[in-house]
């Protein structure tokens, strides 16, 4: 490698704030590369695929209230990227997934299912060690900028104790989700899309997927997203999945008297669901090393504040180095 390589900025982590980040520096004429150690796009505004069927997994909508957000909300609804679906609540379409690859202007220098272990500079500039043997991006070693865009532990392993300045990320609290995912014969017997569910309940919402914009059904099955409530995640929090699956089956069927099993069903762990103790601050920065942080651990966990802290920051990153 030679300087000739040289990347602008390294995004580490492709959810709606890495995303977002990386779109408005390249459009700022910065080169950007997008890693991330998913094999898609868009964090927890997740799509499981199971053959035809498909479950919006993670984030079940998102609002927009700022002017920022509903400029971008109001462009993807115009390229039918976004729809609304109940009362203020928009999603993505087809699925929730879809809107990573409608903020992604260029498959250029993006890597995907490429886990970073740390970070450290040296005097060409920023070196990224991968966790998998193999694993590089092009220019590696002279990467003048970085920003880490992924949840606050897993921003402090990446970091680590060497660059100072990022002590808040130590804040930062959160709590898990389990997410289980049903195909059934007949939709549930509620008029309603969605339903939460009150403190101290085992549940804390039901989405009655195929209701979705652009989703359906699909064989002649109805799709169901169920989330646990925080507290009966934590208490769960280390079990098998096959074990969750049947106590959340069971909690679900007794509320709507199941006649036959469901034809799919599968669970999923969020361990870093939902950001319960922010850091307090738009988004981290350290100029002298270029090195940033941000997501919606920095004021909050909706969708709309993950946007304003990559947005933030790339603003930030934009009048530092132009």
């Amino acid at each position: 490698m030679d300087s000739n390589q040289k990347i602008d900025v390294a995004v580490i982590g492709a959810g709606i704030a890495g995303l977002w980040a990386c779109k408005k520096l390249r459009r700022a004429g910065f080169g950007v590369a997008l890693i991330d150690k998913s094999r898609g796009l868009g964090g927890r505004m997740a799509t499981r695929r199971a053959g035809k069927l498909q479950f919006d997994h993670g984030a079940q909508f998102f609002t927009a209230s700022k002017p920022a957000f509903l400029g971008l909300v109001s462009e993807l609804v115009t390229d039918d990227l976004c729809a609304k679906w109940f009362a203020d609540r928009y999603v993505a379409i087809p699925r929730m997934s879809a809107i990573g690859r409608g903020l992604l202007d260029s498959e250029e220098g993006l890597y995907l299912n490429q886990q970073v272990r740390r970070i450290h500079r040296e005097a060409s500039g920023w070196f990224i060690e991968f966790e998998q043997s193999g694993h590089d991006i092009i220019g590696n070693g002279y990467i003048t900028n970085i920003v880490i865009a992924v949840p606050a532990p897993q921003a402090i392993d990446i970091i680590g104790a060497e660059y100072s300045g990022f002590e808040k990320l130590k804040s930062v609290q959160y709590a898990p989700c389990w997410t289980l995912m049903l195909a059934l014969e007949k939709p549930l017997q509620s008029d309603d899309v969605y339903m939460e569910f009150p403190d101290g309940h085992a549940l804390r919402s039901i989405s009655q997927n195929s209701n979705k914009p652009c989703r359906g059904e699909v064989a002649g099955l109805h799709t169901i997203v169920v989330h646990a409530s925080q507290d009966w995640s934590i208490q769960n929090l280390e079990h098998d999945k096959e074990t969750v699956q049947d106590a959340l089956l069971s909690i679900v069927s007794d509320i709507f008297n199941f006649q036959t099993p469901p034809h799919y069903i599968s669970a999923h762990r969020w361990r870093f669901a939902e950001v319960t103790q922010a850091a307090k601050v738009p988004f981290l920065w350290d100029s002298k090393i270029g090195l940033g942080a941000c997501g919606d651990w920095c004021t909050g966990p909706r969708i709309e504040l993950a946007f304003d802290s990559g947005n933030a920051l790339a603003n930030e990153i934009i009048a530092d180095r132009l």
